[in-house]
């Protein structure tokens, strides 16, 4: 292992302690009675805080899974832990003349940030991406410059959200951050080279993170190809572990300036642009 490798973040986690900068997750999950389906350990709001606290993760963006009638318990959780998690909104295009009732009344929280996880391929959505129910929460979302977080990926998924139809509906919507879930790229670098193309064309598309440890090297290609200023971390937890996402950021051959851009402050960057309507 060279000195370029082994960086101040890289000595400090393989000594065990919790990652020292601002991290921010920007893809997890709140489960709820109806999108547990098997034992996910630290799925609590307060074993999720436990888990992140043991590895330096600062704050969480949640959201709900499943038909998106508990976004409630979303803001529920949010308000009581503010300094922790963030909240992300899910909307069901299967039910367009509701999306906007349901986004007011979620935003009347200040702890509530985003429109996520948007999952087109999900067994209550299975709804194209590119289909006009949308609609509705983009304009919402252009409106207040809010980070909307949407699934891509894996390719078997692609004819509901591959990643340039994603870039599609952010260039009809410059007010709003996308966030390409898992950068397209679960098991195809065909979709992963499709989503860094989509976030070099467009200017409010970033690629988030979570499962992409699975290719050697990805982390370091994806700053090569796209730039260190459009890429932000993320987990899929508390189904994804925690640990597992946050190594291969810090074991990568990367300076530490950019892990710390990765990590939380791109993220921080894209949370601060959110406005506040008169």
């Amino acid at each position: 292992m060279t000195d370029y490798e082994r960086t101040a973040i890289h000595k400090a986690t393989l000594a065990g302690k919790p990652v020292d900068w601002l991290v921010i997750d920007a893809h997890a999950h709140l489960m709820t009675p109806s999108s547990t389906a098997a034992y996910v350990p630290h799925a609590e709001p307060e074993g999720m805080i436990a888990a992140m606290d043991a590895l330096g993760i600062d704050i969480a963006c949640i959201s709900i899974l499943g038909a998106g009638d508990q976004n409630d318990l979303m803001v529920e959780v949010v308000e009581r832990y503010p300094n922790r998690f963030a909240g992300f909104v899910l909307v069901n295009p299967r039910y367009p003349n509701d999306l906007v009732d349901v986004l007011e009344r979620a935003f009347r929280s200040p702890a509530v940030k985003g429109i996520g996880e948007v999952h087109p391929t999900s067994y209550w959505h299975d709804y194209s991406v590119l289909g006009p129910n949308y609609e509705p929460a983009w304009e919402f979302a252009d409106a207040r410059n809010l980070p909307v977080l949407i699934h891509s990926g894996p390719m078997s998924e692609a004819h509901r959200c591959r990643p340039s139809d994603i870039g599609k509906v952010a260039a009809a919507h410059p007010g709003m951050n996308v966030l390409i879930g898992h950068s397209g790229g679960y098991d195809s670098w065909e979709m992963l080279e499709e989503a860094i193309e989509t976030a070099r064309i467009h200017d409010n598309v970033f690629l988030e993170l979570c499962a992409m440890g699975r290719h050697p090297g990805v982390v370091e290609h994806m700053v090569d190809r796209v730039g260190e200023d459009k890429i932000v971390f993320g987990t899929d937890a508390p189904f994804h572990d925690w640990t597992a996402e946050i190594a291969h950021i810090v074991f990568s051959r990367l300076p530490d300036r950019i892990k710390e851009k990765i990590f939380g402050l791109t993220m921080q960057s894209l949370l601060d642009q959110v406005k506040v309507p008169a």
